[in-house]
């Protein structure tokens, strides 16, 4: 059900700016929840979306300490 419901949320926010940090959590989760139920394989995707978010936010703040975090 939480893959499920991080799916979704990936999907209906995607081009939401101002849930970006959100978004990239959901990835990450969806990650987690897909190579615990699956395989890292089928995960790696999710998790580089993941990170691929998380260093566009950095770009946009790279001093602020909770980003860069």
């Amino acid at each position: 059900h939480a893959l499920a419901y991080y799916e979704r949320f990936a999907k209906q926010r995607a081009n939401d700016a101002a849930v970006q940090d959100e978004l990239a959590s959901a990835y990450f989760r969806i990650g987690v929840i897909t190579e615990m139920l699956e395989s890292l394989e089928k995960a790696l995707p999710h998790y580089e979306q993941a990170r691929e978010l998380q260093q566009r936010l950095v770009a946009q703040q790279p001093h602020d300490a909770a980003r860069l975090e």
